[in-house]
């Protein structure tokens, strides 16, 4: 009965040495879509806008919305420390527009940087409309 147990507890040892190297070489970050809600979904604007309500950009379950483009979201990854928004069936003030990709950095608790084709902007997280 004591060699099982000492075999028990170099097990657990083991999973828990694994347990922390994963989460040191990065193997444990949580999902990409966990991360997009948890940290993007929501109603941002340029810092300091938000009483613009023209100017919002809106980060939702299933689509996105910067002014008066619309995009469908398709996919969620990460990729370099960034969260990318893939997105299909956009429409600009309701004429169909290309696709667009969405690349959103967290940069403090209220506050992202996010970059769509040549446009970067720093957006702070507003009250919902």
């Amino acid at each position: 009965m004591v060699w099982f147990s000492e075999q028990k507890m170099k097990s657990d040892r083991m999973s828990l040495l694994l347990g922390l190297i994963a989460l040191w070489t990065g193997h444990a970050e949580a999902e990409p879509l966990h991360i997009y809600q948890r940290d993007f979904q929501g109603d941002f604007a340029r810092v300091g806008m938000c009483d613009r309500t023209a100017e919002r950009w809106q980060f939702r379950e299933r689509n996105v919305v910067q002014g008066p483009v619309w995009c469908e979201l398709s996919e969620v990854k990460a990729q370099g420390g960034l969260t990318l928004i893939t997105t299909r069936g956009c429409t600009e003030e309701g004429a169909p527009i290309p696709p667009r990709t969405y690349r959103l950095d967290l940069m403090s608790e209220n506050v992202i940087k996010a970059q769509v084709g040549e446009t970067t902007a720093l957006l702070e997280r507003c009250e919902a409309e």
